[in-house]
């Protein structure tokens, strides 16, 4: 696992679009797994531009997003508003589970083979809750967890993930944590003991995993 200290937020979200654009250079068909979060905003920002300005083109990217709410499209919508409709990426090769699925077991094998079909994935880039939930993979999340439904306890309401299995299965795994509300869980997550109760603790037995922070998220490392 490696650490990697950037000034700033804006700094993190620099080197994951970099990142994006190097692996998309060498292979047109990418193949990437993205979140719905705050943090990733800025550098989907700096991809919509570097796709506008004919930079990079996204028309053979595959995506996989890590969740979605049950009967909701809200994260459809954020993906849409802050990346799809910015980028010359072709909407056959986005992927988000559907939380309105009539049968969620179905839809979550689905998404889980769809994922081994078409991956794995060349990299994944997920968000850091200030639990040590990546994804929608609350404390007590199994390291054998695939695709699956589970219940939102700060929110009081149910969403499918991919399982810590299903993301440790990428080629390449960026964790990414800006401010300093995430200092505690970042000391926690590196110095402390691989657990479930600690999900993205799990990401230290990945054989390439880079944790990428501002000075104020990694200011207790």
């Amino acid at each position: 696992m490696k650490i990697l200290k950037e000034r700033s937020s804006h700094k993190v979200a620099e080197y994951t679009a970099r990142r994006i654009c190097n692996l998309i250079s060498d292979n047109p068909e990418t193949v990437l797994i993205l979140p719905a979060d705050k943090t990733s905003l800025e550098t989907y920002q700096i991809l919509a531009k570097k796709s506008q300005m004919r930079q990079v083109s996204f028309n053979k990217v595959i995506t996989f997003n890590l969740d979605e709410y049950i009967e909701s499209e809200k994260l459809h919508r954020h993906m849409k508003e802050n990346l799809f409709s910015k980028i010359d990426i072709n909407l056959k090769n986005v992927h988000i589970p559907n939380g309105k699925a009539k049968d969620l077991k179905k839809e979550c094998l689905s998404y889980e083979e769809l994922l081994a079909r078409l991956g794995p994935a060349d990299l994944a880039i997920l968000g850091l809750g200030i639990n040590g939930h990546i994804g929608f993979n609350e404390p007590g999340s199994e390291y054998n967890s695939i695709t699956r439904v589970v219940d939102l306890k700060t929110e009081s309401v149910k969403a499918i993930t991919l399982g810590i299995k299903s993301i440790l299965s990428s080629k390449e795994i960026l964790l990414l944590a800006t401010g300093n509300k995430k200092a505690d869980i970042i000391d926690k997550m590196v110095h402390g003991p691989i657990t479930s109760d600690v999900p993205a603790s799990f990401l230290k037995q990945h054989p390439n995993t880079t944790i990428v922070v501002d000075f104020d998220a990694g200011a207790k490392l």
